[in-house]
């Protein structure tokens, strides 16, 4: 195993219903370096050592790990001013956009309600979107020998609501989003830097608490209802006695911001149960102003220590994940309003000195109606054509 030492990086951001992405290092060797350890495809793992590893971790243990990847490009350089190679890292989740969910050659698979999916069209029925949730990922570990995903039942408890529901042709991040959409509002899903998955509801507490002139010192808040969906038509693509095509409507939200309407086709849904938990969930989290905080938050490496022997300013950034909670304190207390006891953190841009963050005060996110779309077009030349269970 390779050990770079003497490498620089800008930093990397982590994502709400995503993880860690990219991340560019680049490594003082020549145009010319060839050895295995840049090979793509290759893990790397990065790990920090700073105030809090020194004295918050266990002795033996003075890193933490902040990023782990794999290897997807390599860029070379030569000019007049020297010799560059740069890596081009990927977190661990984005492979589960780029392999097709299947068992065998079969890729429609079924909701059932002891073991969450399965192949056989016949046992399709309503089945808990955790448990389906957990099937997914199983399935994902059994083809894909060596991954990296991985999780704990505890990370994904069962969300007490069924759904029938077939998942046609599609990646496994694109079967996660859909169950993501099909789950309680506030329900989220993130992957770890380690690969380990989580899927559940909105802490009800804060994980961090962050205080004005300690930890932070301006913060910016944007109200906006463009995004406001408020009246949603859901199909399944089906004509006749298994047709599925309802509507469901927020009365409070139309009747303050006017209607504003969206569609969803979705081939997947099997029984109006599907549609409900879809539509719920759409207005639950599209129907108000959208609400967005950010913020930079300084590290408290290389801080002043006082007294108690702690930091006098900063935080321990590298502890900030998103699917956290935080709350801000320490300013006007007329601002509460805006300032809520319980923010979920959706984004962290991280940096060596500070982390960036995107907080939402209302919702886990909204839709993104371009990626809706794109998916309703593909969804037009699978599951919209009853594309078949397996492949040859």
């Amino acid at each position: 195993m390779a050990v770079w030492s003497d490498f620089a990086f800008r930093g990397f951001v982590k994502e709400l219903n995503a993880g860690p992405g990219e991340c560019l290092i680049t490594l003082p060797e020549n145009f010319d370096y060839s050895e295995v350890d840049v090979n793509e495809g290759n893990f790397v793992d990065i790990e920090v050592s700073d105030w809090d590893t020194q004295n918050a971790k266990t002795p033996g243990d003075p890193t933490v790990l902040i990023y782990s990847g794999y290897i997807s490009r390599t860029w070379r350089r030569i000019d007049e001013r020297g010799e560059k190679l740069e890596i081009t890292l990927l977190g661990h989740y984005t492979k589960l956009g780029t392999d097709v969910l299947k068992n065998g050659a079969q890729t429609t698979l079924y909701s059932e309600p002891t073991a969450g999916l399965t192949i056989t069209a016949g046992d399709l029925d309503a089945a808990d979107i955790g448990l389906m949730m957990r099937a997914l990922l199983d399935r994902y570990i059994a083809e894909n020998p060596g991954t990296k995903i991985s999780y704990e039942i505890g990370d994904i408890p069962d969300a007490s609501l069924t759904v029938t529901y077939s998942l046609e042709q599609k990646t496994y991040r694109e079967a996660m989003e859909k169950l993501k959409d099909l789950a309680p509002a506030g329900t989220h899903y993130y992957v770890e830097t380690s690969g380990k998955v989580k899927f559940k509801p909105m802490l009800s507490t804060p994980t961090h608490k962050f205080i004005f002139g300690k930890h932070f010192k301006s913060v910016t808040v944007e109200r906006s209802m463009e995004k406001i969906r408020n009246f949603l038509l859901v199909w399944n693509g089906e004509n006749g006695a298994s047709q599925v095509y309802k509507h469901y409507e927020d009365d409070a939200s139309v009747l303050q911001y006017g209607r504003r309407m969206a569609t969803l086709n979705d081939y997947g849904i099997d029984d109006e149960n599907a549609a409900d938990a879809l539509g719920a969930k759409f207005l639950a989290e599209n129907k108000d102003a959208g609400i967005k905080v950010n913020c930079s938050i300084s590290d408290n490496n290389g801080a002043n220590i006082g007294s108690d022997g702690l930091p006098v300013s900063g935080y321990d950034i590298e502890s900030i994940q998103p699917g956290d909670t935080c709350q801000f304190v320490g300013y006007d207390p007329d601002f509460a309003e805006i300032f809520r006891d319980n923010m979920l953190i959706t984004k962290v841009d991280y940096y060596l000195n500070r982390v960036d963050l995107e907080v939402e005060i209302i919702k886990s996110g909204i839709l993104d109606f371009q990626e809706q779309q794109r998916r309703d077009i593909g969804d037009i030349g699978s599951g919209g054509l009853k594309i078949p269970e397996s492949y040859t």
